[in-house]
């Protein structure tokens, strides 16, 4: 899991594999990182299939 703010910071999350309830964050203003990661979250979210009876409300 990952959240980026305003397209120049991000924070990612990882899990402990060996203890599922041992989590740990990282944060980041590196314009790699965080492109790399916009490119992820861009990439899925184009993918994504939306509901469309939930916005025809």
């Amino acid at each position: 899991m990952f959240l980026i703010k305003d397209d120049d910071e991000v924070l990612f999350f990882i899990k402990n594999e060996e203890n599922n309830k041992e989590m740990r964050a990282i944060w980041t203003n590196s314009e790699t990182i965080i492109y790399s990661k916009a490119l992820l979250f861009n990439n899925i979210w184009s993918k994504t299939e939306l509901d469309v009876e939930i916005f025809s409300e």
